[in-house]
C-alpha cells in the first residue's frame, strides 16, 4: 500500500492501519507513506500502538522528481481522506499522479474525486472495504483495463497541457467580456 502527500488534518490513515493489522495475519503486507505534515507523529504513534510499526515505512518529504518512482513501486495507492467539509470537494493532484503511473487507486468516496474520475478507481468507506480491495489486488482480481483506461483518461483530460489550454480559454473569455 502507499500514500504520497501532505499529512494534513483531512488525511485519515486509520482504516489502512486497521486493514494491515487484519491482513498481516495471512499476507506479507506493508505500507509506505511518502510525505510530511502535522499528523505525521500521530500516525507514527498509531502504528506503534497497533504493533505494525515494522510494516509501515514513513519516508518524510522526497524530491518531486522521485515521486513517480515511489508511486510505481506501490501495488495500490490510497486517497484516505476523512469525509468532512474540508475534503468533500477535494481533487488532489496525487490522484492523477497515481493514475498516470498505472497503479490501482482506492479512495474514500469524496465527491470531488467521484465527479472527476467516477468508476475509474476503487472506493472504500471503512477498513473492511479497504481490506476487500487489498485482497483483490493480492489475488490479481483487479481490472487491468480499468487501470490502463485511467492513465489514458488522465492524459486526455488532466494533462498539464490540457489544463493550461482550458485555463487559457477561461482567461480569454473573461477578458473578452
Amino acid at each position: 500500500l502507499g500514500f504520497v502527500g501532505f499529512l494534513g488534518p483531512w488525511v485519515d490513515l486509520g482504516p489502512a492501519f486497521e486493514a494491515i493489522v487484519e491482513l498481516k495475519r495471512c499476507y506479507d503486507i506493508s505500507m509506505i507513506v511518502v510525505g510530511d505534515g502535522p499528523r505525521l507523529e500521530h500516525f507514527i504513534r498509531r502504528t506503534k500502538e497497533l504493533s505494525i510499526a515494522e510494516d509501515v515505512i514513513f519516508t518524510g518529504n522526497k524530491p518531486y522528481l522521485d515521486i513517480p518512482g515511489y508511486i510505481s513501486s506501490m501495488d495500490l495507492c490510497l486517497l484516505p481522506f476523512d469525509i468532512g467539509m474540508v475534503s468533500q470537494n477535494a481533487l488532489p493532484l496525487k490522484l492523477f499522479e497515481y493514475m498516470a503511473c498505472q497503479v490501482p487507486v482506492v479512495s474514500t468516496p469524496i465527491s470531488g474525486v467521484q465527479n472527476a474520475v467516477g468508476d475509474r478507481i476503487y472506493y472504500f468507506a471503512n477498513a473492511s472495504d479497504l481490506q476487500e480491495n487489498i485482497c483483490r489486488i493480492v489475488h490479481g482480481d483487479i481490472d487491468r483495463n480499468l487501470v490502463d483506461r485511467g492513465r489514458q483518461y488522465v492524459q486526455q483530460h488532466f494533462s498539464w497541457d490540457r489544463i493550461c489550454s482550458d485555463f487559457e480559454k477561461v482567461l480569454i473569455e473573461a477578458v473578452e467580456r
